[in-house]
């Protein structure tokens, strides 16, 4: 181990802060690996249509999609960003969706998980979980309104009368632990390729430069502008925004929302040439337009008014 890593074992202080720096390390590699496990052992068993059965009325009159494929949405709305490409991603493998439904189900079915957006928006930048909760149900909000528009134009899908058979199998459940780790190792190298691009766009400048424009423009602070740009290629970095600063929690809702450049090529590498990303491109700049304004109005209902005075 390295110096940091003994001191940050024998210093709780120290420890507390290597924690926050390796977020990705310490909570986001661990628990997308079982989702990506857990996952695809559901489309290879069938568990998926179980966990559907329960929203079929949402499922078909609100988003009008077949009732199996509700639980994709709600296990995606959990389990992190891209858990929910994989997921269809692996059921068009499977010839259990066609691409068209898959891919307006890709518009909606991306989210950070609620444990990642409450510990390091919550917890890390203003120190309250109800905060880490107005981003969550914004993200929510905004992918909810664009599931039920693009529903809108369809028809209702028939009620499915299919009876579920469940195959439970040891080879199964290794395919998905070798599938899984297959996903994460590329989704580790994008991961490790953003955070060694944004280093080289530090040193040379780059990065302060756009952000002193930005800075001027919008009338935030270059330490919030830094912040944005960087978030804006990888997610992680709004840890770095100012602590206790109400004012940017629309503007941090809305990145998440985008989820940065690097989350997008993860998408892309999860769905590799199976579905097509146009629709989720463009359904990317919608939603962060909308749960801009919906953290917002969220924020005035469960944030008390001294916190958002700024707003």
């Amino acid at each position: 181990p390295s110096r940091a890593q003994l001191t940050a074992t024998s210093d709780p202080a120290s420890s507390a802060r290597w924690m926050k720096e390796n977020t990705c390390l310490t909570v986001i590699i661990p628990s997308l690996y079982a989702f990506m496990v857990l996952t695809g052992f559901m489309i290879s068993t069938d568990i998926y249509k179980v966990f559907s059965k329960p929203f079929e009325p949402i499922a078909r009159y609100l988003f009008r999609i077949p009732s199996e494929y509700f639980s994709v949405f709600l296990i995606s709305s959990v389990a992190g960003y891209p858990i929910g490409a994989k997921l269809l991603s692996d059921l068009k493998k499977a010839n259990k969706i066609d691409s068209k439904a898959a891919e307006d189900m890709l518009t909606y079915c991306y989210l950070g998980g609620p444990a990642f957006i409450c510990g390091v928006v919550g917890t890390t930048l203003f120190s309250s979980v109800k905060a880490g909760m107005t981003v969550f149900l914004s993200l929510l909000a905004a992918n909810i309104f664009i599931g039920v528009f693009i529903g809108f134009f369809k028809k209702i899908p028939p009620k499915s009368n299919e009876k579920i058979t469940v195959s439970i199998s040891f080879d199964k459940l290794m395919i998905s632990i070798i599938s899984g780790a297959k996903s994460l190792l590329i989704i580790c190298s994008i991961i490790i390729f953003f955070s060694t691009f944004i280093c080289i766009l530090d040193n040379i400048g780059a990065i302060r430069y756009i952000s002193y424009h930005i800075s001027n423009i919008f009338g935030i602070s270059n330490i919030n502008s830094i912040a944005a740009v960087k978030s804006f290629l990888e997610i992680s970095n709004v840890s770095k925004f100012s602590h206790g600063c109400y004012e940017m929690l629309p503007i941090i809702t809305a990145l998440m929302s985008f989820g940065g450049i690097c989350i997008l090529m993860q998408i892309k590498s999860t769905v590799q040439n199976n579905l097509s990303i146009k629709y989720f491109l463009i359904s990317r700049i919608s939603a962060f337009i909308i749960s801009y304004f919906c953290s917002i109005i969220i924020t005035k209902l469960i944030i008390n008014d001294t916190a958002i005075q700024t707003l």
